[in-house]
């Protein structure tokens, strides 16, 4: 980037347990010997996030920067979305599956590095759309089922359990009292229905800090990648998760691949729908692909 621009970075002092909080020194020392001008912003809740990083192009910033994890990555993207302002992040939390799909450097100091002397490019935003036209975004992955039910354990009864343990320890708990959903999707001009464990979207190959739910994911093709999970014992699920882990390369005849532009998904029964970490609402919804609709300092 110009080092004449200014960058506003919003720090969440909850992300990596304190992760955040104390790189935050060894970064703005990095930034200050590269002459790099950045003011530094600690957020009280995601919501001061938010307005702080809607408001920044308006006070000068050309970019705002998350020093955080996917959550906070979520709240600087809703608030600079249509800004102007391009977004970055230094990975910092328990979670930093975004950063991952963009090729961000999960070293702090690496991640600024490139936050100087990177360059912005286009990358797709996915836009959900709920009952009473209510509308969110997210760049990452989500989906409803086990995933959001674990999603939930994971922001909630075990948020002070450390990085991918806190995901797996979710899932593993989520598994316990997690029912199948009988779901009907409209996938761009394919119509399906079945009894399934999850319906994942994903923008990014990662989500549950590192659970690679759709391997052939792009940020920036213009298409969003579904994987439905049909209902299995909880043994394969395990077995399931583990190769999630590795390659996430699952060839099983319970596993539904798609590619889309476009998808309406509804369930026999309420549920949550998550994306970026964040319950968004409830289904039924539908879900687009926004192409190149945000510029991210990110490799090319």
């Amino acid at each position: 980037m110009n080092t004449s621009a200014r960058t506003l970075v919003l720090v969440n002092p909850a992300s990596g347990g304190g992760a955040a909080l104390r790189v935050q020194p060894v970064i703005e020392r990095y930034l200050r010997s590269q002459n790099f001008h950045a003011d530094f912003c600690s957020t009280a809740s995601a919501e001061h996030m938010h307005q702080l990083a809607a408001g920044a192009a308006a006070q000068g910033y050309s970019c705002v920067a998350a020093l955080g994890g996917d959550g906070a990555f979520h709240f600087i993207l809703t608030g600079a979305f249509g800004t102007g302002a391009a977004i970055a992040c230094i990975p910092a939390g328990s979670g930093n599956d975004i950063a991952m799909g963009l090729g961000i450097p999960l070293d702090p100091i690496a991640a600024a590095h490139l936050l100087v002397h990177g360059t912005p490019r286009a990358v797709d935003v996915l836009r959900v759309s709920f009952s009473g036209n209510r509308t969110q975004i997210f760049m990452g992955a989500g989906g409803m089922g086990l995933d959001a039910e674990a999603n939930q354990l994971a922001t909630g009864r075990f948020r002070r359990v450390p990085g991918l343990l806190k995901y797996v320890t979710a899932a593993l708990a989520a598994m316990t009292t997690s029912q199948p959903l009988r779901v009907t999707a409209q996938i761009d001009d394919i119509s399906w229905q079945g009894s399934l464990l999850l319906a994942a979207v994903a923008n990014c190959p990662t989500y549950g800090a590192g659970f690679r739910i759709a391997p052939a994911a792009r940020m920036d093709d213009g298409w969003m990648d579904l994987t439905f999970v049909e209902d299995l014992p909880w043994n394969r699920i395990f077995e399931a998760l583990l190769v999630l882990l590795r390659a996430g390369d699952l060839r099983w005849p319970q596993i539904h691949r798609f590619r889309a532009r476009r998808v309406r998904l509804s369930a026999g029964r309420r549920s949550p729908f998550h994306g970026d970490g964040e319950i968004l609402g409830d289904a039924p919804l539908e879900i687009e692909v926004l192409p190149a609709a945000v510029r991210v300092i990110a490799p090319p």
